[in-house]
């Protein structure tokens, strides 16, 4: 989805909520506070209060419960979602 000249992984839309979602591999994560302010960015063009972040971990040696997991964070009055699997 394009939001200004960036454009975000994916926006779902619910009624009149958009949740703009952005989706990294672990290996290609960029630092956390980039990754963070690329999503706030992305909230701020949709006028979102509310925006997750996926990450996906590659790795086949590490067990499935150390990969999944979920977190909420509340930056700069936004909730930040991250869910890694």
């Amino acid at each position: 989805m394009a939001l200004g000249t960036k454009r975000a992984d994916l926006c779902v839309e619910y009624g009149a909520y958009k949740y703009p979602i952005e989706l990294k591999l672990l290996e290609n994560l960029r630092s956390r506070g980039h990754t963070i302010e690329q999503i706030s960015d992305y909230m701020d063009k949709c006028g979102s209060m509310e925006g997750w972040l996926i990450i996906f971990d590659r790795d086949t040696q590490k067990p499935w419960d150390e990969k999944n997991y979920f977190k909420e964070e509340n930056i700069n009055g936004k909730r930040i979602c991250t869910a890694g699997c």
